[in-house]
């Protein structure tokens, strides 16, 4: 595996642990399965081509119509900002994740 992908997943699995672990605790059983299939998703992922379907569901949790509790919303937050950095270097490097 590609130590740039293992550098991406060591960033955002960790947090995408604790959205399932803070989602958890607050009784959110679907906000639950929802980052924990991403979280499994994101784990699965060899390449950077693989990293399109996590990123492309993450972007879409703001419209599921779920209702964040404020640590979660500012945690939800933080992982969007570095999948979004991760998408532009790898647009401005030629291998765009789409």
């Amino acid at each position: 595996m590609d130590t740039a992908i293992d550098g991406v997943k060591a960033d955002l699995v960790p947090l995408l642990g604790e959205l399932v672990r803070l989602t958890g605790e607050n009784g959110e059983e679907a906000q639950t399965r929802f980052f924990r299939r991403i979280l499994a998703s994101l784990a699965r992922c060899q390449d950077f081509e693989d990293l399109a379907g996590p990123f492309m569901e993450l972007s879409q949790s703001a419209f599921l119509g779920f209702h964040f509790t404020p640590d979660v919303s500012l945690l939800i937050d933080q992982v969007l900002e570095r999948a979004q950095i991760v998408a532009q270097t790898l647009s401005a490097s030629g291998d765009e994740v789409q």
